[in-house]
């Protein structure tokens, strides 16, 4: 008897420290996402399993208002739900991780630009379990766009001038010149 309660003890004791051990990791698991600036989403068949707390900012709910509910709730229309699915879910099968722009839908109706990067959670795409990560990439595309339009109105307008121009660099060096100014030197 005295050696069954000393072995339940121990057994006791064990169990104890590897609850200890996964309670630490739990919250070292929950910091870890919180950490992510991006939002986290976990999915089961489609269906929101866990979120880190980033979605607030990336989509406006909060965690616990969409966990257990479709993800269909983060795109604009069902057939962008569906379209997503059918990219995403052939490749997972066949790579572990996948990366693309897509559009998406925030709380407040407002729509937002992602990066989607998604991982397939193990080794198969078993129940289409995997881990979605949303960038709000939405100011960065509108940055790139409104650069890309300043350029063009800027090439425009240096290549259309009837004033000659050029641009050299600080050491001195001619870097280009445009159209009207080359007419001016070749008429010369």
């Amino acid at each position: 008897l005295e050696n069954t309660n000393i072995r339940l003890q121990g057994e006791i004791t064990e169990r104890k420290q590897k609850e200890e051990v996964l309670r630490n990791l739990e919250e070292l698991e929950s910091s870890m996402l919180d950490a992510i600036p991006h939002a986290v989403i976990g999915l089961k068949n489609r269906t929101i399993i866990f979120a880190n707390n980033s979605v607030k900012d990336v989509f406006g709910w909060k965690p616990d208002e969409i966990i257990g509910k479709s993800s269909q709730l983060l795109y604009r229309t069902e057939k962008e739900f569906r379209e997503i699915g059918d990219i995403f879910y052939p490749l997972l099968k066949k790579q572990q991780t996948h990366s693309l722009e897509f559009p998406c839908r925030r709380k407040d109706g407002k729509d937002i630009i992602c990066m989607v990067n998604a991982a397939r959670i193990g080794k198969r795409l078993n129940d289409k379990n995997i881990v979605v990560i949303y960038e709000d990439i939405t100011e960065q595309k509108r940055a790139k766009e409104a650069l890309a339009e300043s350029e063009k109105k800027y090439r425009n307008i240096f290549d259309n001038s009837i004033e000659g121009i050029f641009q050299i660099s600080p050491d001195g060096s001619i870097l280009n010149i445009n159209p009207a100014l080359a007419r001016i030197y070749h008429s010369n």
